[in-house]
């Protein structure tokens, strides 16, 4: 059928009731003809309503309308919705009528430039004068405006400008008089450097988009599986100042391929924030917070600031103790005039901080809402919003709604592994374990970063959830870095209490890499738990041979004596002090709260109480710290306050 004479007021929003999805609805069929009846669908009269009749509508003459003409319409229709007005407003009936056949319409993006480029791409593909041109089916414009919802890339190209001027001379060949070849000629030079200077733009433009979202998805694997890492001690009842934290696989450490594609990203746009921010964030989570602060630097010292950035700034002087310097930077930040998404951002930072879940969960849905009633606040903000909306939904035990967010994101970016893999952690939380392990294995057969996702769900397993060891090991296995494969199967077998096989994993990990700082921290981290602290030792001192710039390997050291009946404290006390100094493996405040028992082993009881207050400084909601702090103060003889 052909319709004829689509416009806004033949188009009907059916929405019975404000849960439904609702149904977009077609009206008054008095002009529309089945495709075929030539004879009646042929032009000659003027059918239609002036501002959306299509180029072959408008020229009253005897050629084929069919089925091109609705979606030409359908794109003037768009084309209104996002730019106020219609693609052509002439004087009168006559002058909208020649503008529809000669003209070309405004893009719609320098009306209103919250319009995403692809999008305007869309409409104008609709809005083709010669109907070859346009889409082919209502289905093809369809699917590409699916596309564009998902955040896919678009099949529509838009038109250079060789190509416009290529249409107008086929449209207006019978005015051009033969001394205008010469001067067309001309005119194709100019408009071809014009072309391919456009089109070098769109390619940088969209290769630094891949670049950039992709390592943001890639930091948020990153800082997930960090975070499963954290619950490590207190989940197993083991020391955490024992207790190291495996690095990724050796060649395929998602930070450090986000931080490559990230530099890749800036020199490709070097004025966009976007790949700055994430820049940043990626030299924090490599612990590189001093580098990370000389980067963003000029985000926050900006006129404009970047919101992101002052919250990144305000979390690395939070982590470095400086609360007082942060507070003050945040709320610096807040005083300037902020728009409402930087103004939500800070909320979400804020309820992150103090766990106030329901207000993380209330700001990622504004942020969601913002992004979708316009143009991105930052490129990936909406993916990122929910898949933080669903993060914080799973912490607070909403189970249903993080599933429903991490789906969402999956539609979204069907080939990124992050939502899946959150979905999959979501079905753990419900506790069934076999759709969860469902979603992993198709995961692991469609990526084609194995061993990354590998380490990813082996540490869901091995960390997060007791009495999975076996399936922790099974995807430990599936590693095929081998030394990497090896020091985790180490640590899954001891778990499991196989600790001979676990002493000849470590052993073999060692073997396989002589350099791999996890090799060495696992079979360290074993035999210390088993009371061989000789052994243990001397494999750190070999290590430190290798790795001599290595605060985990001096912190197991201060372990090892600690452990060891004899005591030795005030060795456990330089090499855990050296540890901290190099940046141990699992972070300053635990160091501190093992160091605090250290000194009242010692008697230097104000010594310790530093130590327990810079603990708190640095994570005092951790509950592995509040008890480490408690034992402390109690030490100390300070009883009700340790209580």
């Amino acid at each position: 059928v052909i319709h004829r004479d689509l416009k806004p007021s033949n188009l009907m929003f059916d929405r019975p009731n404000p849960d439904s999805p609702g149904r977009l609805r077609i009206l008054d069929f008095g002009l529309a003809r089945l495709e075929g009846q030539e004879a009646i669908t042929l032009s000659g009269d003027v059918l239609g309503t002036p501002q959306y009749m299509s180029p072959e509508q408008a020229k009253r003459k005897k050629i084929p309308v069919d089925h091109r003409t609705d979606i030409y319409s359908l794109g003037a229709t768009l084309y209104e919705a996002l730019a106020l007005r219609p693609p052509f407003q002439g004087r009168d009936h006559n002058d909208t009528l020649s503008q529809i056949i000669e003209r070309d319409p405004v893009p719609p993006r320098q009306l209103n430039p919250r319009v995403p480029r692809d999008l305007e791409t869309i409409v104008l593909k609709c809005l083709r004068k010669e109907p070859a041109d346009r889409y082919g089916t209502a289905e093809a414009l369809s699917q590409d405006l699916r596309r564009f919802v998902r955040g896919d890339a678009i099949e529509a190209r838009g038109q250079t400008a060789l190509e416009r001027f290529a249409r107008k001379l086929a449209r207006d060949r019978l005015r051009i008089a033969g001394a205008a070849v010469v001067l067309a000629v001309l005119a194709v030079l100019g408009w071809q450097a014009n072309a391919w200077q456009e089109v070098s733009r769109q390619h940088i433009e969209r290769a630094y988009d891949e670049k950039v979202l992709s390592a943001a998805l890639r930091l948020e694997l990153a800082s997930l599986v960090q975070k499963s890492r954290a619950g490590e001690p207190s989940s197993r009842g083991l020391d955490p100042g024992s207790l190291p934290k495996l690095s990724w696989p050796l060649h395929q450490d998602p930070v450090q391929d986000a931080l490559n594609s990230l530099n890749v990203a800036r020199n490709l746009l070097p004025n966009r924030a976007d790949a700055q921010y994430h820049r940043a964030r990626a030299l924090v989570l490599l612990g590189k917070e001093k580098e990370a602060e000389k980067s963003l630097e000029g985000m926050v010292a900006a006129k404009s600031p970047f919101v992101p950035a002052i919250t990144l700034q305000a979390e690395i002087l939070e982590k470095r103790g400086a609360r007082d310097e942060s507070e003050s930077l945040l709320k610096g930040a807040e005083l300037l005039v902020l728009d409402d998404w930087e103004k939500t951002w800070i909320e979400i930072w804020r309820g992150w901080k103090a766990k106030e879940l329901p207000q993380v969960i209330a700001g990622y849905s504004r942020l969601i809402d913002f992004s979708s009633r316009g143009r991105e606040p930052f490129l990936g903000c909406s993916l990122l919003a929910r898949l933080g909306r669903g993060e914080a939904a799973l912490e607070a035990k909403d189970i249903a709604q993080a599933l429903k967010d991490f789906n969402v994101a999956e539609c979204l970016v069907p080939d990124a592994s992050l939502p899946a893999f959150l979905a999959g952690k979501a079905w753990l939380a419900l506790r069934k374990n076999d759709e969860a392990e469902r979603v992993f294995q198709r995961l692991f057969e469609r990526t084609d970063r194995k061993d990354e996702l590998a380490a990813a769900v082996w540490s869901l397993y091995a960390c997060d959830w007791e009495g999975q060891e076996e399936k922790a090991l099974t995807w430990a296995e599936r590693i095929s870095v081998p030394s990497a494969r090896e020091a985790r199967r180490a640590l899954t077998l001891y778990y499991r209490g196989r600790f001979p096989e676990a002493e000849e994993a470590g052993l073999k990990a060692i073997e396989q890499d002589p350099k791999d700082l996890d090799a060495y921290e696992q079979l360290a981290f074993i035999w210390i738990m088993l009371g061989k602290q000789r052994e243990a030792r001397q494999l750190l001192e070999e290590g430190l041979e290798q790795l001599p710039d290595s605060g985990s390997l001096y912190q197991l050291l201060g372990s090892s004596y600690i452990r060891d009946p004899g005591k030795d404290i005030d060795k456990a006390i330089r090499y855990r002090e050296r540890g901290n100094q190099l940046g141990g493996g699992w972070g300053e405040a635990m160091t501190c709260s093992y160091l605090a028992k250290c000194y009242l082993w010692t008697g230097q009881s104000e010594r310790a109480l530093e130590m327990v207050r810079r603990a708190q400084e640095v994570a005092g909601d951790s509950a592995d710290i509040q008890r480490n702090v408690g034992i402390t103060l109690c030490m100390a003889g300070r009883l009700p306050e340790g209580l």
